[in-house]
């Protein structure tokens, strides 16, 4: 939530270590009935509920939490394309698969770029490399995304949450070939493929998951 045009409030849960949310939380009790949570616009991220998803007979809430920033990693291949979020639901599974629709900031022109596209969860509870969190995305294989060419929304169908979020497949970089002389000059100033990766990884945990 955008308090002033310099300032964010965010706030931290030792119930996830190392994750800074958004000060938006998105809440609601469900029935068998047809409901959507949380709104493109407010926050990026909506829950579409089909009716009859739970039975008549049981409660069941949910919640929405857009991430800030956070430890979070995806595959070596993948760069981050939006943020990420935690769905929270107090039951473990629904009854009919619950459709997610999530902003995302990759420029996708062509089918081919949507087929680089692809939805990630990781589990609420976090790895530790020594003393530090760690959220590791893995790619929900059983769940194709939907994305389409000049649209920055995504659309994918689940039975269970946890942390959220999309990924962009990483292309290989590619130069036109130049003279000797034009190779010379350009040397100096390219950076070291594995520091290039590094930075990359950097700005995915940090800045992009930032918002």
């Amino acid at each position: 939530m955008i308090v002033t045009n310099l300032f964010i409030v965010v706030e931290l849960d030792s119930s996830y270590p190392g994750v800074v949310f958004y000060n938006t939380l998105v809440t609601a009790n469900l029935t068998s009935s047809e409901s959507t949570i949380g709104q493109l616009e407010d926050i990026g991220i909506s829950v579409f509920i089909p009716e009859n998803s739970l039975s008549s007979e049981e409660e069941s809430s949910m919640q929405i939490r857009p991430c800030f920033t956070g430890p979070f990693e995806l595959p070596e291949d993948y760069e981050p394309a939006s943020p990420a979020y935690l769905i929270c639901h107090s039951k473990k599974y629904f009854q009919k698969d619950i459709t997610i629709r999530m902003q995302h900031y990759a420029n996708l022109q062509t089918e081919e770029d949507c087929e680089d596209m692809a939805f990630f969860s990781a589990s609420s509870t976090p790895q530790y490399r020594g003393s530090r969190p760690v959220y590791t995305f893995k790619e929900i294989c059983d769940a194709r995304g939907e994305f389409k060419p000049g649209d920055q929304v995504g659309e994918v169908s689940l039975q269970h949450f946890c942390y959220n979020t999309i990924g962009k497949r990483k292309r290989a970089e590619t130069s036109d070939s130049s003279s000797d002389g034009e190779s010379s000059d350009n040397e100096s100033s390219k950076v070291p493929s594995e520091n290039k990766s590094s930075e990359k990884k950097h700005r995915g945990l940090y800045l992009l998951y930032g918002g």
